[in-house]
């Protein structure tokens, strides 16, 4: 599922869920797909946000490299849109739990 694709009214529905605490996490989450493009976001994901530190989790270690070599790149796009909130990111693998 594509959270980009998700209507504005759904963006505010999970923002006023997640309520003031996790936010940013899902900002994100929505703007995931946007920073890193269709083909990377198919296998990673925004699975935390804390003290300025975006973690990702990424289905293999090919894909885990290839984000690592454009750590820099990902978090200039991140930050333009965030305001500058991402200070690191942490790349690790892991599966996506749907249930």
């Amino acid at each position: 599922m594509s959270w980009r694709n998700a209507g504005g009214s759904v963006k505010k529905i999970l923002l006023r869920i997640a309520g003031d605490k996790h936010r940013d996490l899902v900002l994100f989450a929505l703007s995931w797909e946007k920073a890193v493009g269709p083909t990377m976001a198919e296998r990673s994901f925004v699975d935390g946000f804390r003290h300025g530190q975006l973690f990702i989790g990424v289905t293999n270690s090919v894909w885990l490299q290839e984000l690592s070599l454009n750590k820099k790149i990902i978090m200039n796009r991140l930050n333009q849109e965030h305001k500058n909130k991402v200070k690191d990111m942490v790349f690790f693998i892991k599966s996506r739990n749907y249930g």
